[in-house]
């Protein structure tokens, strides 16, 4: 699963490399996650995102995210990666109001007394993002998203704030 993150995103820097007339961004984020479960806190969260444009007002993006719960229950970790991949509205036509939603999976990682398990999920998630510039490349991104798992249908949310680079 820890090459699976790196590899995705190589892949993708790569396709974003290959389309010149695109442009393309690449983001780094940190933010808050706040799981449906009532048994695990809610807990930072931190990724990276990487697009590029297919039109006008519409983009491809890859977002990868982390989130970690520990002592749940008072003896169980949790590390959760969620992969998104989605098709992003810009309705500011560079600047804006995004929306955006689309497919992904999640990866469920748990330990407990020393014994591990690990679990994977189809996903689907939708949000809205704000891209204020910050000069000719650089970008500050709020972003909020909810997740569905299919694993139990619990909608997740989680809010973030990311510095990002258009290229």
């Amino acid at each position: 699963m820890r090459k699976t993150l790196p590899t995705l995103f190589l892949s993708a820097l790569i396709l974003a490399a290959a389309s010149p007339a695109s442009a393309a961004t690449f983001e780094l984020f940190g933010g808050y996650y706040f799981p449906e479960e009532s048994l695990i806190d809610d807990g930072p969260a931190y990724g990276l995102r990487g697009s590029v444009d297919m039109a006008d007002q519409l983009a491809l993006e890859l977002s990868a995210s982390r989130f970690e719960a520990d002592d749940i229950l008072g003896f169980v970790d949790l590390e959760l990666i969620s992969i998104d991949v989605s098709a992003v509205f810009d309705a500011g036509a560079d600047d804006g109001l995004l929306f955006f939603a689309g497919p992904g999976w999640a990866f469920v990682d748990a330990n407990a007394f020393g014994f591990s398990a690990s679990s994977d999920s189809l996903t689907a998630h939708a949000g809205l993002a704000f891209r204020q510039p910050l000069g000719a490349t650089a970008y500050l991104r709020p972003d909020a998203r909810a997740r569905w798992f299919e694993d139990g249908g619990d909608i997740d949310v989680e809010v973030s704030i990311a510095v990002g680079w258009r290229f």
